[in-house]
């Protein structure tokens, strides 16, 4: 289970709960983590109730796959875990990228499902209050939904022990969300025509975790294109965590804006953040959280500025224009 432990670290956010990420930086519910750029995404579990289960937004089925359905649609769909398993663990043996993301989240959602003793994680709300009903709801979607937990972390160590080694022959083969997902982890060293690439991902893409990945890395790039719209978006006297969180939010905004799957209602992300963080949203999509708690007006308006630059100068993608 070390092994494993390690793997996800290695990921970059499957321990978000574990590191702090979460609502309390800036804004009504701003994340603060060790990397403020990767937002808390990462474990996504749980499954509506009966009493949610008809008004869950599920995402639409979608043909550009082998599957005939995106593999992260498949996680969000999936009545159990090991429903999910079955149909995904063969593509992430074969190498599909979006497949391998698919496993290490739903190894993440149940792998952190109970503590050492085996106990689900406890409840810290005020007994009584809204809040400590909606996490035992929560907890109560998780654990119907992770429904082999000692399976589930055999399977996904045995498919994120060569994570990192799939994921760059990927790559090497011109896979486009591998692609961004290593220009991410290599953000902070990104030469020019790494940079050029993150555009024509940016600008091209139809994978909503691609381009998250690419807004992320320039961002933390040393084009000086990137600079000057900082420069123009945010005042004198915000420091960059605060820069960095509205980044951040920007990404996963112009990610849920193109389809991203988990920002849905009563999604796995959104139950996860509610059992680890007692952070209760999931009656919200994620850009409605986004936009009435998560960020402050300020901080919402150069969110919508910082894209609207972007996507301008450089994306080209039409999407976004300056708040009036």
């Amino acid at each position: 289970m070390l092994a494993l432990a390690l793997a996800l670290a290695a990921l970059g956010g499957l321990v978000f709960a574990v590191a702090g990420l979460g609502p309390g930086a800036t804004g009504a519910g701003a994340d603060s983590a060790t990397d403020p750029h990767r937002p808390a995404a990462a474990i996504r579990a749980g499954r509506g109730t009966a009493a949610d289960s008809a008004t869950r937004e599920r995402p639409p089925e979608s043909a550009a796959h082998p599957l005939q359905i995106h593999p992260l649609q498949i996680v969000q769909r999936a009545d159990t875990a090991s429903q999910a398993y079955r149909q995904l663990l063969p593509l992430a043996g074969a190498g599909d990228v979006l497949a391998l993301m698919a496993v290490t989240d739903l190894v993440g959602y149940c792998y952190f499902l109970f503590d050492e003793s085996g106990e689900p994680p406890g409840n810290d709300s005020p007994p009584g209050s809204r809040e400590f009903w909606l996490r035992e709801q929560a907890m109560e979607r998780r654990q119907a939904f992770c429904d082999d937990p000692a399976g589930h972390a055999a399977a996904g160590e045995q498919i994120t022990s060569g994570y990192q080694a799939r994921l760059d022959r990927a790559a090497t083969a011109g896979d486009e969300v591998a692609l961004a997902s290593r220009l991410f982890l290599s953000k902070f060293s990104l030469g020019p025509d790494e940079i050029e690439l993150a555009i024509r991902i940016g600008a091209t893409t139809s994978e909503p975790e691609a381009l998250q990945d690419v807004i992320l890395a320039l961002a933390d790039s040393s084009d000086p294109r990137i600079s000057q719209i900082e420069r123009e978006v945010f005042n004198s006297v915000q420091d960059a965590a605060e820069r960095d969180q509205v980044v951040a939010r920007a990404a996963e905004w112009a990610a849920c804006a193109n389809g991203r799957t988990q920002c849905g209602r009563f999604s796995h992300e959104a139950d996860s953040d509610c059992i680890h963080l007692g952070e209760c949203y999931a009656h919200l999509t994620r850009m409605e959280y986004l936009r009435t708690r998560a960020m402050s007006g300020q901080h919402f308006e150069q969110m919508q500025h910082y894209l609207a630059l972007l996507d301008e100068r450089l994306l080209r993608r039409g999407q976004w224009r300056p708040p009036p």
